[in-house]
């Protein structure tokens, strides 16, 4: 059975969350982080003007891909107040993302302060590809 469109889910820990995704391509695990992201920063209030940042990052294989990315995430809500929303123009491999991720400034939760490389997963299976990261919240 394929996957028809990309999920999330979470699961809480003392001290962290556990979000898994699946979806039908690789790239799509990315823009489904970044959604599962955005679920668990924005807040209620006000958003202001559109922002859109490049990314481009590096890491050993896909779940410190994976890893960087949540970090580079929670790097442009802290620096910048940005409420994620989108994620065009994705270019990856197994060692590299580049991509543009949009969004609004806005009012930004301090929940997330980064990924670790607890229980880290990114691979393929049948049914398309999944993915596990906790964050430390």
């Amino acid at each position: 059975m394929s996957v028809a469109r990309p999920t999330h889910g979470f699961l809480e820990h003392t001290g962290e969350v556990e979000v898994a995704i699946r979806a039908p391509t690789e790239a799509e695990i990315f823009a489904e982080a970044l959604r599962a992201f955005r679920d668990l920063v924005a807040a209620d209030g006000p958003v202001g003007e559109p922002l859109s940042r490049p990314i481009s990052l590096d890491a050993p294989d896909r779940p410190a891909l994976l890893a960087r990315f949540v970090d580079e995430l929670v790097f442009l809500a802290e620096v910048e107040q940005l409420v994620p929303d989108e994620l065009t123009g994705v270019e990856v491999s197994e060692t590299s993302l580049h991509a543009v991720v949009g969004g609004r400034r806005g009012p930004v939760r301090h929940l997330v302060k980064g990924a670790t490389l607890s229980r880290l997963e990114f691979r393929r299976d049948r049914d398309g590809w999944r993915a596990r990261v906790v964050l430390d919240v």
